[in-house]
């Protein structure tokens, strides 16, 4: 993640990514935010739920 962190910043300023709901512990703790949830709707009235996250890069 921090390879990662490190390449996104080269060219943005925070980081964006869409959390299964048992991630959001682990994205928590490497100092993102939950900025929105997301809905996907799929088959048989299954849903897919998810947070959408956040975290301001230092580039």
């Amino acid at each position: 993640m921090d390879y990662l962190e490190h390449k996104i910043a080269e060219k943005h300023d925070k980081a964006i990514l869409d959390a299964s709901l048992p991630a959001v512990c682990f994205y928590g703790h490497r100092g993102y935010q939950t900025v929105g949830h997301g809905v996907c709707e799929l088959e048989n009235d299954v849903k897919l739920v998810y947070e959408i996250m956040e975290k301001q890069l230092i580039g």
